[in-house]
């Protein structure tokens, strides 16, 4: 499996975090937070997020989601943020995720939202995150994890032409 990370690093504000983990040959775990702007904590509780995705076991990725929220809740010193976190083991993905922060599966023009249905707020870190589950076959084409950074001011038709292969 070949996956990439990019991020905005001229951006000093950037509260975006990301990380992959391969756990073996089969299993991908993937967590992407983006720290709520306009509020004190934000980079915190982003990071709080991607510091635990990276000991995540098998807990089902709401599970640990819902779990994460009540923890940052507590931390005085952490805002909120978005959260994605997915694990795809041979071609399954499994996830779960809050906020405007995306997860797409792109096949040629086509695109599937996984993060559709989503609820925007509260937030991961407010200890009410409205959490969203989803599951989906992996077959053919592309799956973008994303911040609103890029999906929300890149149109989908400008996103579509430089995907990354799974």
């Amino acid at each position: 499996m070949y996956y990439a990370i990019a991020t905005d690093s001229s951006n000093i504000e950037n509260q975006d975090r990301a990380c992959v983990i391969q756990r073996n040959a089969e299993t991908l775990i993937i967590g992407l937070a983006d720290g709520a702007g306009g509020c004190s904590g934000g980079a915190q509780a982003a990071q709080f997020v991607i510091d635990a995705v990276q000991q995540i076991t098998n807990e089902h990725p709401s599970i640990f989601l819902q779990r994460l929220d009540q923890q940052i809740a507590q931390d005085k010193t952490a805002g909120e943020t978005t959260a994605i976190v997915l694990q795809i083991h041979k071609n399954q993905l499994i996830g779960a995720s809050v906020g405007d922060s995306a997860t797409w599966l792109i096949n040629g023009n086509e695109v599937y939202d996984l993060t559709q249905q989503q609820q925007r707020k509260p937030l991961l870190g407010s200890g009410n995150a409205t959490l969203t589950a989803f599951n989906h076959q992996l077959t053919t084409g592309f799956l973008l994890i994303a911040s609103d950074g890029l999906v929300k001011y890149l149109s989908v038709d400008t996103i579509v032409k430089q995907p990354i292969p799974l």
